[in-house]
């Protein structure tokens, strides 16, 4: 790859995907409350940022659109939110600076018991498909300027 922004790049990180819940929050004997992340969490988040260090020799830079494909190895109930955010903060600093640069997401989970991970797929956005974040150049599905209503 020559040149990240020019281009969509997309990998596979094998293992089980893990879920990024709520902030946890531990109360200590003492009364004090302090937060901690889920070790599982972290190493996933790493194992998705080293993967991503090797397609990504610098960040992307302006709106993207990232697709996101879960294999879990099983049937569990699993938020596909939870899921996303875990690989987002992975990418963070890596593949873009910030996840608010994704302005269109694709996600998608199903059970592959026997090769569990995430394929993972970042690219930036063409001006057309901008064009609904720009006030002067919104349209609708019928080419014509939809209809607000405040």
């Amino acid at each position: 790859m020559t040149n990240p922004s020019e281009h969509e790049v997309s990998f596979y990180v094998e293992g089980e995907p893990v879920p990024k819940q709520s902030f946890r929050m531990l109360e200590k004997r003492s009364g004090k409350t302090h937060g901690y992340a889920d070790s599982k969490v972290t190493s996933w988040q790493k194992t998705i940022g080293y993967q991503a260090n090797q397609y990504f020799p610098e960040k992307l830079t302006g709106k993207l659109k990232v697709t996101l494909r879960f294999f879990l190895s099983n049937n569990r109930v699993i938020d596909l939110d939870n899921l996303t955010k875990c690989v987002l903060d992975g990418l963070k600093g890596i593949a873009f600076k910030d996840d608010c640069q994704v302005c269109e997401m694709i996600l998608s989970k199903v059970v592959d018991k026997h090769h569990p991970g995430v394929y993972i797929e970042v690219g930036k956005l063409d001006e057309y498909r901008c064009a609904y974040s720009d006030p002067d150049k919104r349209i609708g599905i019928d080419g014509k300027e939809p209809e607000w209503k405040e």
